[in-house]
């Protein structure tokens, strides 16, 4: 495993060309609008799980994001930069004592994404996360799929930040 420190986020992965990627986000963040770097910071790490996926999770209290090569590999610069900033409003409100049962965060994260893609993004991307939240997508999608399944997802992404702990301390 590769570990870099980038804009005081750890990331860790096993390809240089993953870090890359979100370097080349958090970048774009930083010069299109400084402010909300300052926010994507409340993230500690970001530990990109070798294998094909697109399951992400964020371990909390920790602040690390855990994201499949899938993510990273296939997502825009401008997309992988809004999903940072979605990630990071659940940071800060778990800062702030929101523990976010019920997704009940989850209108605000993607509000902030949409803001973002909105102005920097492509236009499909806007559209899609727009879509995403106008559909309620993360209780869609929590019910849609057998709660082993999700569980086991989750489960699979924590057990494999338990790996690589060491990494962020």
């Amino acid at each position: 495993m590769r570990k870099i420190l980038n804009y005081k986020i750890t990331i860790v992965a096993r390809s240089p060309k993953d870090i890359k990627g979100v370097c080349n986000a958090l970048s774009f963040i930083e010069k299109n609008n400084k402010s909300l770097l300052k926010k994507v910071q409340k993230i500690n790490g970001v530990l990109i799980r070798s294998i094909h996926s697109y399951d992400n999770e964020l371990i909390l209290p920790e602040k690390i994001w855990v994201c499949g090569t899938g993510t990273v590999r296939e997502s825009s610069v401008s997309y992988l930069a809004s999903l940072l900033i979605h990630e990071s409003v659940h940071c800060i409100k778990y800062e702030q004592g929101s523990l976010n049962k019920n997704f009940r965060d989850e209108p605000v994260a993607y509000r902030a994404q949409i803001m973002f893609l909105k102005k920097y993004g492509e236009k499909r991307e806007y559209l899609y996360v727009t879509k995403l939240l106008k559909e309620k997508y993360w209780k869609k999608n929590f019910i849609s799929i057998s709660k082993n399944e999700n569980i086991k997802s989750t489960n699979n992404l924590y057990n494999y930040y338990k790996k690589y702990t060491s990494f962020f301390h």
